[in-house]
């Protein structure tokens, strides 16, 4: 007999241990994952490059991340069912999409601008800007001129 089980009691307990970390084991392995993820690349057809540096949120969460130079992106955990994944890229209306997310493997979402995205201007076509109204205020001079010192200080500077 092992010594460990030389009482009833010390058997018991043993037995008692081991039957519990066995079923806590085997609960674990019923378990699905409450997230999975999405992935892609993000493609730009008018410079027929891939994107760097788009921003890619999902809607109702904290998730985000950027576009790498390859234009691929990684966004987890996403919580499984439908998600709402959104594109931002300076220059280019935004995009929503949604993204049918499943446990066990990534989702697979490409993205390319669509040709509203990419409509270019003729050169002999005159520039329009919208209305804009010019303002100012106490606490807007106020960080222009910290800024300003913060920026042309010659050593670290601190300004508030």
């Amino acid at each position: 007999m092992l010594p460990l089980l030389t009482s009833p009691r010390r058997a018991r307990a043993v037995l008692t241990a081991v039957s519990l970390i066995v079923c806590f084991n085997l609960s674990l392995l019923g378990q699905t994952p409450a997230a999975g993820s999405i992935e892609g690349r993000v493609f730009n057809p008018s410079t027929g490059a891939y994107l760097e540096g788009a921003r890619l949120t999902v809607e109702g969460t904290s998730l985000e991340t950027f576009t790498g130079a390859d234009g691929s992106y990684l966004l987890a955990p996403v919580p499984l069912g439908e998600a709402r994944v959104r594109l931002f890229y300076t220059g280019a209306p935004a995009q929503i999409a949604t993204v049918r997310v499943t446990a066990g493997q990534p989702a697979r979402h490409d993205i390319t601008l669509s040709a509203a995205d990419r409509v270019a201007p003729r050169p002999d076509d005159p520039v329009k800007l919208s209305a804009f109204t010019v303002a100012t205020s106490k606490e807007m001079e106020g960080a222009a001129i910290a800024i300003n010192e913060q920026r042309f200080a010659s050593n670290i500077k601190t300004v508030v």
